[in-house]
């Protein structure tokens, strides 16, 4: 009678230190311990894509114009907009002091490098040149 007690109790303890270990294995993510998920490492592109922007408030504008640049980003990577122009579509036209270019215009420069970088439409940052053809 105590074998079969001993057995089931040992087998018990197994599965039981087993099982949190399988769960882990099959969603390493999930914990967020060591690699970055998809969605962290995006927003770190986009923080770093809109890094020019500047982060002081506007007087009747809602957000700045760095975290409506992030916005911008998140519609552009998702597919909601279909070109840089589209995604930056609310951002302000007016020049800031200090800054180069508008929040509109360095917030398409950001959205094409990336649409450019994941293969859209954008204008990306290619700088090759056609191969020249010679004929002899």
């Amino acid at each position: 009678m105590r074998i079969p007690l001993k057995l089931s109790a040992t087998i018990t303890a197994f599965a039981l230190g087993f099982a949190p270990a399988l769960a882990l294995a099959a969603h390493p993510n999930n914990g967020k311990h060591g690699s970055q998920s998809n969605s962290q490492a995006n927003a770190q592109a986009f923080g770093k894509l809109c890094s020019k922007e500047s982060k002081k408030h506007v007087a009747g504008d809602t957000g700045t114009p760095f975290s409506q640049c992030i916005a911008a980003m998140k519609k552009a990577s998702s597919g909601k907009a279909k070109s840089p122009g589209q995604a930056c579509k609310g951002m302000s036209k007016k020049h800031v002091a200090g800054m180069k270019g508008t929040p509109f215009s360095q917030c398409v420069v950001a959205a094409a490098h990336l649409l450019g970088d994941k293969g859209g439409t954008g204008t990306g940052t290619s700088t090759s040149t056609p191969a020249s053809t010679t004929t002899g």
